[in-house]
C-alpha cells in the first residue's frame, strides 16, 4: 500500500514540475492600426486610389459607348417599325411581307447585339473587379512589412486592426506612425508603384 502511495505522489508531482519549467509568455504589448487609413492616406494608397478611379472611368466609358451603340440600334429599329406601320396599308402584299421579314431579321440582330453587349459588360465588370482585387492585395503586400516594422520597433507583440476592436485607448493607435513609415519608404523607392 505504501509503495502505491509513493508511485501516485510521483505521478502527481511530475506534471507539476513540467508546468513549472514551461516558459511564461511575456506580458502583451498591444497596439491597433487603422488599415483603411493607411491604405487611403499613405502616398502609395493615394496613388492606388487615383489609378482605381482611372480604371473605373475607363470601364464606365467603355460601357457607355457600348450602351450608346445598343440604344442607337434600338432607336433605328423602332423608327423602321414605325415607318413600316405607317406605310403598310399602301404597300403591295409581297413588298409588305418582304419588309416584315427584314424587320424580323433586324429584330433578331438587335437581340443578338443586346445579348453580346450584356455578355461583354459582364466580362468587363469581372475583369475590373479582378483588377481591383489584385491591386488591393498588392497594396496590402507592399505596406504590410512597414506595419510590422513599426510594431516591432515599438515593442508591440500583438497588433490588432482597428476595424476589429470594440474599444482601444487613442495612445495604442500606431496608424500615423505606419503612414509616415510607408510614405518614407515610398519616397525612397522601397514601395513600388501599385500598377506593375
Amino acid at each position: 500500500m505504501r509503495r502505491w502511495m509513493i508511485l501516485t505522489a510521483s505521478l502527481v508531482a511530475a506534471p507539476a514540475a513540467a508546468q513549472q519549467s514551461e516558459p511564461v509568455p511575456p506580458p502583451a504589448v498591444v497596439a491597433v492600426v487603422d488599415l483603411a487609413r493607411v491604405s487611403g492616406e499613405s502616398l502609395v494608397g493615394q496613388l492606388l486610389s487615383n489609378q482605381l478611379e482611372t480604371l473605373q472611368a475607363e470601364f464606365e466609358t467603355e460601357l457607355n459607348e457600348r450602351r450608346g451603340t445598343v440604344e442607337q440600334n434600338q432607336a433605328d429599329f423602332q423608327s423602321l417599325v414605325q415607318t413600316f406601320q405607317e406605310e403598310r396599308e399602301g404597300l403591295a402584299e409581297a413588298e409588305a411581307q418582304a419588309r416584315e421579314a427584314d424587320l424580323l431579321e433586324r429584330q433578331q440582330s438587335l437581340q443578338d447585339l443586346i445579348q453580346a453587349a450584356q455578355v461583354d459588360a459582364d466580362a468587363r465588370q469581372r475583369r475590373f473587379q479582378n483588377e481591383v482585387a489584385r491591386l488591393t492585395a498588392q497594396l496590402d503586400g507592399d505596406i504590410r512589412p512597414y506595419i510590422n516594422e513599426v510594431a516591432e520597433t515599438l515593442g508591440v507583440n500583438l497588433l490588432l486592426p482597428r476595424s476589429q476592436t470594440v474599444f482601444s485607448r487613442p495612445e495604442l493607435d500606431i496608424t500615423d506612425r505606419v503612414i509616415a513609415r510607408v510614405d518614407e519608404a515610398f519616397r525612397a523607392g522601397e514601395v513600388a508603384n501599385p500598377v506593375r
